[in-house]
């Protein structure tokens, strides 16, 4: 049975192989420290789950999405989900995760990467009529200078339930609009 951390070391060494044209063969299967070795070089990888947690419920609802997920999937895929952010637990929200994974993951060739575009919901409160600014707490806090003065108010914007980014400026500069807009 293929492992997390079996797939972590193959997307290690074909990045390491890809950027630095350094091929290192793929380890047997297992936990803890592992050396790989070329013609010229070794190296001792050593990979761990990210979510180290003491949760059995956590535990729970990620061996149950691994298996939803995985199911008829045409190949192994790395899932990674932000510090700090939670599994869904109950539906819809568990089915349209599930969902969303699958249908980004069935368009990826072998070795790619794409990012799940995951709904997040955002809190956006008008405390003055007079003003420009926002007050920004969560992931959105650091560019809040890049549109608190196209307001017309004063508000606070609860972005704590998004985890994570978008990675593309385009993407960002969308979701920004969309929160002047509002």
């Amino acid at each position: 049975m293929t492992t997390e951390i079996d797939v972590a070391r193959e997307s290690f060494l074909y990045w390491l192989r890809e950027t630095h044209g350094r091929a290192f063969p793929l380890p047997e299967s297992g936990t803890g420290p592992v050396t790989v070795a070329d013609s010229q070089h070794s190296l001792v990888l050593d990979a761990r789950p990210l979510p180290a947690t003491d949760n059995p419920n956590w535990a729970r609802r990620r061996e149950q999405l691994e298996s939803l997920i995985a199911d008829d999937l045409p190949a192994r895929i790395a899932l990674w989900v932000p510090a700090g952010a939670d599994l869904p637990r109950d539906e819809p929200a568990l089915g349209e995760f599930v969902a969303m994974v699958r249908q980004s993951a069935v368009k990826l060739g072998p070795h790619e990467r794409s990012y799940v575009p995951l709904p997040a919901t955002l809190y956006l409160r008008k405390t003055q009529d007079t003003g420009g600014v926002i007050s920004v707490t969560g992931g959105i806090n650091p560019h809040w200078a890049r549109f608190t003065e196209r307001v017309r108010g004063a508000y606070d914007l609860d972005s704590t339930q998004l985890h994570r980014l978008p990675e593309s400026d385009e993407h960002l500069d969308r979701l920004l609009a969309e929160i002047i807009e509002r």
